[in-house]
């Protein structure tokens, strides 16, 4: 099962510890995928669809498809990026305080997409 960002995050946010990481780093996300109205922004205060209350500190832009295939582990970040799949805009720096971010990101993810739809 596909997980969208809302919910992906919504999860990841309840977690203090990854919420006070992003928080320490003045991390802001936003994800634009190609489908309309699935844009997704993350901060530590929460998850808002639609624009950005203010300028986020990384955009993110790829598909649903993408976006599974990296959550799941299947798809390397850096793969996508090189495969022109993800488009990263912001500064290289934060990109790189995302990477021990990533591991938890993965593990919801695969949490969430093994529950049973609802």
């Amino acid at each position: 099962m596909t997980v969208d960002h809302r919910t992906l995050f919504g999860a990841l946010l309840a977690d203090d510890d990854f919420t006070a990481r992003l928080k320490d780093r003045g991390l802001s996300l936003y994800f634009v995928p190609p489908e309309p109205g699935a844009a997704v922004f993350v901060s530590s205060d929460g998850v808002a669809a639609g624009e950005p209350p203010f300028p986020p500190t990384l955009r993110f832009e790829m598909g649903q498809d993408t976006a599974h295939e990296i959550w799941s582990g299947r798809l390397p970040l850096m793969n996508a990026v090189v495969e022109r799949r993800l488009a990263i805009k912001g500064p290289v720096g934060r990109v790189r305080q995302l990477a021990d971010l990533l591991p938890a990101v993965c593990a919801t993810y695969a949490e969430l997409s093994a529950r049973p739809r609802s």
